[in-house]
């Protein structure tokens, strides 16, 4: 729309100039003014009434009803959750693939409700969509500039096989140690706490210090220990201070969809915001460094990954230096930092979910106790024992269905897309795929899917 309106003022000031070099005194401006807008109301007519009715590709989707100005911005504000307006779609239409949800001005976008339509966005077509420039712009300042995340096409496709051998299972399965360790101190913290808390003991914090104790360990191969005592560790600190955000970091966040908020206004949230990245990148840069002179330093027979550092960091850098590929300190920090964010924050979520579901249903819990009991003594606490409890697997499985770690991905699509499933055009649309409402498909036989 603003596109629209400035394309008619450049028009009718083209006519204008055009005019006046003819005929300087014959026309009053005021009618070119008078032009552009009627030009501009007819180009934004035509945008918001005609385009999404009559003309847009994606106008056979099922469309739900809403205001003929505003689409469903309005709804979406006064639902009393995140995904409550998304809900309501995905009932209004319960066996749709794909809904189109109309915004403000009648702009659309593409909700994904089935698995297979998600599947088709994020797998089968998944070159096909990018990530808005709005929402790299804002992640920036907390997994900076370059990683996985943001990474696109052959670039992605680049880092992506580097990732490949280190996450396989068996190179993930050595940080069993590192996991158990950590897991014991969690307990025992938990013990402590729950000592003398008849009531109510909160162990949300407790769980999001183990979790990034553990990513920072098992994944970066860098110490951090926030559980013993977080007021000692800096990377915490500072790493609280970039992911957990006040109201006025909120609106910033918001306002750097539009422009760069965090470092154009200069208020006290944005000067701790911008110290914390600064400072993780310095720490996390240090330890790139020394990573990489350890690796180029360690002989032959230690260059595999059967040593004794098999973090997933380590097996990344030299998966690089095997493969001859260029050691760029700034883009393996952008990696740590979005391993760190990727890991901590949906592991620690995902765990919190897990206990309240075992908590208000005690059936579940004290089944799934017998089954771990069953199997796991002290001697056989290995990966091979614990994959081997079905009833575990079944509960995580349901609890991450019910509450996925990751709310949403944002892809915008930006080239033509044919399949049995999707058919869009090159223009670009903002697609939606909240994870929350795919796992609630109504297609799906779960005695809970729209619970």
């Amino acid at each position: 729309m603003i596109t629209s309106l400035f394309m008619a003022v450049i028009s009718a000031a083209a006519l204008f100039l055009h005019a006046m070099r003819y005929q300087p005194f014959s026309i009053d401006p005021r009618i070119y003014l008078l032009v552009a807008a009627l030009v501009s109301l007819g180009v934004m007519v035509y945008k918001i009434l005609i385009y999404p009715f009559a003309v847009s590709p994606l106008r056979h989707l099922p469309t739900p009803k809403g205001h003929w100005l505003l689409g469903q911005t309005v709804k979406q504000f006064r639902a009393n959750s995140p995904h409550g307006a998304a809900v309501d779609w995905m009932l209004e239409f319960p066996e749709a693939d794909l809904i189109r949800p109309l915004m403000l001005g009648n702009s659309e976008s593409i909700l994904v409700c089935s698995p297979r339509a998600l599947k088709e966005v994020t797998q089968t077509h998944c070159y096909s969509f990018v990530k808005p420039k709005f929402l790299a712009r804002t992640a920036e300042g907390i997994i900076g500039k370059g990683g996985i995340c943001f990474a696109e096409g052959d670039v992605h496709r680049q880092q992506r096989r580097c990732f490949n051998v280190p996450f396989l299972v068996k190179n993930v399965k050595k940080s069993m140690p590192a996991m158990l360790a950590k897991g014991e101190q969690l307990a025992n913290a938990i013990g402590e706490t729950a000592t003398g808390n008849d009531d109510i003991v909160e162990v949300s914090s407790l769980i999001l210090k183990a979790t990034i104790d553990i990513i920072s360990k098992a994944v970066m191969g860098y110490e951090v220990d926030s559980l013993a005592d977080a007021s000692k560790s800096e990377f915490y600190l500072r790493t609280m201070d970039v992911m957990h955000l006040s109201t006025t970091d909120q609106i910033m966040l918001a306002l750097d969809n539009f422009f760069p908020a965090r470092k154009w206004i200069p208020i006290e949230a944005n000067r701790r915001f911008l110290h914390a990245g600064k400072v993780i990148s310095e720490l996390l840069t240090d330890h790139v460094r020394k990573t990489i002179a350890r690796i180029r330093q360690e002989p032959d027979a230690e260059k595999d990954l059967d040593s004794n550092h098999t973090d997933i960091f380590t097996m990344i850098v030299r998966e690089l230096i095997e493969r001859g590929d260029p050691l760029s300190e700034e883009l393996l920090v952008c990696q740590l930092r979005t391993l760190m964010v990727g890991g901590h924050e949906s592991t620690a979520n995902s765990v919190v979910w897990c206990l309240h579901m075992l908590a208000i249903h005690p059936s579940v819990q004290t089944r799934l106790r017998a089954a771990i009991r069953e199997v796991i003594t002290e001697d056989s606490f290995t990966y091979e024992s614990v994959n081997s409890i079905d009833y575990l697997d079944c509960v995580i499985k349901e609890v991450t269905r019910l509450y996925a770690s990751c709310k949403a991905s944002l892809p915008l699509h930006h080239e033509f897309v044919c399949s049995p499933l999707l058919t869009l055009s090159n223009q670009s649309c903002l697609c939606c795929a909240p994870l929350y409402m795919t796992s609630r498909y109504a297609a799906l036989s779960y005695p809970l899917a729209l619970c």
